[in-house]
């Protein structure tokens, strides 16, 4: 029922060695004095919208036009019992890519201050008004800069 790998074959580890030495170097950098800066780097970028958007296309065009849509309705069937609706093929192969790459036409990024741009404690003050200004005028709020994400 499992696949046995063939004798003597040492692909599986190889493989298993190379991921994880990728991986560990990949997350060496983490550890060092700016890895809070690559955390946030992988937190924010790696699963977040125009990166799944990218995954989502790319894995329906690999679906319904590399393997074919017709052989994996088939797999599905073997998997569930029944075969699914044709519209399911036709969302693999044609609507979820053109709303992916539309979706991401019209998110994109407007370039400007948002909340992951460093900037020194000096800079930050220079955003404030003077403090006599803050003594002479009524509270009010002020917005230094707009999140744009």
């Amino acid at each position: 029922m499992f696949p046995q790998p063939a004798a003597g074959s040492p692909r599986r580890e190889i493989t298993a060695a190379i991921c994880c030495l990728v991986c560990c170097i990949l997350d060496l950098s983490m550890v060092t004095q700016g890895g809070m800066y690559v955390f946030q780097l992988f937190d924010n970028y790696s699963a977040s919208g125009i990166t799944l958007l990218w995954q989502a296309f790319w894995e329906c065009v690999v679906v319904a036009w590399v393997y074919g849509a017709d052989r994996f309705m088939d797999d599905v069937a073997h998997m569930i019992g029944y075969r699914p609706l044709p519209y399911m093929k036709w969302c693999w192969s044609l609507f979820t890519p053109l709303v992916c790459v539309r979706w991401q036409l019209l998110t994109t990024p407007v370039w400007g201050h948002h909340h992951l741009e460093y900037m020194t404690p000096e800079a930050e003050t220079k955003l404030l008004p003077p403090p006599d200004a803050l003594a002479a005028a009524p509270p009010e709020k002020t917005t230094l800069f707009e999140t744009v994400i």
